[in-house]
């Protein structure tokens, strides 16, 4: 990652220099530059002062969440990194987390989205590569998840994993969710006629949020000074060439001394592409055989800047160097895989006459999930583990309720599991009853641990833990 790194007292300074150094041996780049120049060529800032500081700072140069990079704010003891800016799409939500591990701070994130452990659209399309038709009904389908609202999804490209909370397997032009996702095989412009046939009713194209995929990377190298215009017919001539649409390309890669070329930035913005850059060392680490010019290794340092910068982005390169007056160009394609994370374990924990089996009854029972609802754990399952407890004393036993929790985290696998909590009143005197309680303490810690979910009833409240 090229970042960028910004201090404005002397405790800020000292606190830049540990954090530059850990990042450099963790393979990234932290040049000094301004920041009107370090919003436009790194992936991401971070100021190590008063959050205003970098508000002001960053204020002339913004656009919006699908460009912007993202953005930190560390204070000056290390103790909150805030994600200020481009939390999914910049990813500063996992940079925050990041930091925040090498620091000792408290990772601070605000999207919404993540504190209500909702699906992320726009997150998902990041990932994936693709490309959002309709930025707007996007932050609709998230603000209709967070309400508990069901959003219909369906795909004609192959995906493997489990659905997350909230979607549901569903055709658009049948289903009766209000929203919905479709995620398509061709870009926009192959396709926009056939959509505009196949998908016509007013009603359809505004609740229906279509992703297409952007798998190519645009490798580029350039003379210094290149006219943009040039540049850009030179680029769309050769992706003609190789059948392939501007829409799909979705990254531009080059060298790092081409981080503020005019050209190529113009490039980006008119392609609505990303843009990353390598040093000439981390080019030249890439792997494969590539075709080189002394002429270009004399200048830069790396013989082959436009097919290198590609296959640092995406390995398997489908058009190797082609050279125009102005530019020369390669592309490589991700071979990446649709995805969803796998479900697991819900956990629903919480004392006697708390509401649980009520809350789960409403929540899961209610929605149109293939989520199961299993009983609450069998007494005569907890009697060995409470025996062995008391047999053989806390660490064998301790192995043992590791083995049982794995074990039932992958027999409730996909399901909700209630679990009883104890140990709030008074410590009972017998020796068995004081076992169970830590047995089922300790269970609910093992669980918890693989659950994808955790809550916690009050007072008839739900609590989400997790």
């Amino acid at each position: 990652m090229r970042l960028a790194i910004y201090a404005y007292t002397e405790r800020g300074e000292k606190q830049k220099a540990i954090l530059k150094k850990a990042l450099e041996q963790r393979g990234n780049m932290v040049p000094e530059l301004a920041v009107r120049e370090a919003f436009q060529s790194c992936e991401l800032l971070i100021f190590i002062g008063a959050t205003g500081i970098a508000v002001r700072k960053i204020a002339p140069y913004l656009k919006d969440k699908f460009s912007d990079p993202a953005v930190l704010c560390l204070d000056e003891h290390g103790m909150h990194c805030i994600a200020l800016l481009s939390g999914h799409v910049g990813g500063a939500n996992a940079a925050a987390v990041e930091i925040a591990n090498i620091t000792g701070a408290e990772a601070v994130i605000s999207t919404a989205t993540d504190l209500n452990h909702c699906f992320a659209v726009d997150l998902f399309a990041k990932e994936h590569g693709l490309q959002l038709s309709d930025r707007m009904l996007a932050k609709s389908i998230s603000a209709a998840l967070i309400r508990g609202e069901q959003v219909g999804f369906s795909s004609e490209l192959p995906w493997k994993g489990s659905l997350p909370e909230g979607l549901i397997r569903e055709d658009p032009e049948s289903g009766d969710a209000a929203l919905h996702i479709h995620i398509c095989a061709a870009p926009p412009a192959e396709r926009r006629k056939d959509e505009e046939n196949k998908v016509s009713a007013a009603s359809l194209l505004h609740r229906c949020l279509f992703l297409y995929p952007r798998p190519y990377c645009l490798g580029i190298g350039c003379r210094r000074g290149a006219d943009a215009e040039e540049v850009l017919r030179s680029c769309l001539l050769f992706l003609k060439r190789q059948g392939i649409s501007p829409e799909e390309v979705g990254v531009i890669a080059s060298i790092d001394l081409k981080a503020q070329e005019a050209a190529i930035l113009s490039l980006k913005d008119r392609l609505q592409a990303s843009y990353r850059v390598f040093s000439a060392e981390q080019l030249l680490r890439v792997p494969g055989h590539f075709s080189e010019s002394s002429f270009v290794k004399k200048v830069t340092g790396v013989g082959n800047v436009c097919e290198r910068a590609a296959a640092a982005v995406y390995p398997k390169i489908v058009a190797s160097k082609t050279c125009f007056p102005s530019a020369t160009f390669a592309l490589g394609k991700a071979e990446i895989p649709l995805s969803f994370r796998e479900k697991r374990l819900t956990l629903v924990i919480g004392g006697a006459f708390q509401g649980k089996h009520r809350f789960v009854e409403q929540w899961y029972g209610n929605r149109k999930e293939e989520k199961r609802i299993s009983p609450d754990l069998d007494q005569a399952e907890l009697e060995p583990l409470i025996r062995i407890f008391l047999q053989k004393g806390d660490i064998e036993a301790g192995h043992m309720l590791r083995e049982k929790a794995e074990q039932i985290g992958n027999r409730y696998r996909d399901a909700v599991l209630i679990l009883p909590t104890v140990g709030n009143g008074i410590v009972p005197g017998d020796a068995k009853e004081r076992a169970e309680r830590e047995v089922i303490g300790r269970l609910s810690v093992l669980l918890s641990e693989q659950a994808d979910a955790v809550w916690k009833l009050e007072c008839g409240i739900p609590i989400r833990l997790k």
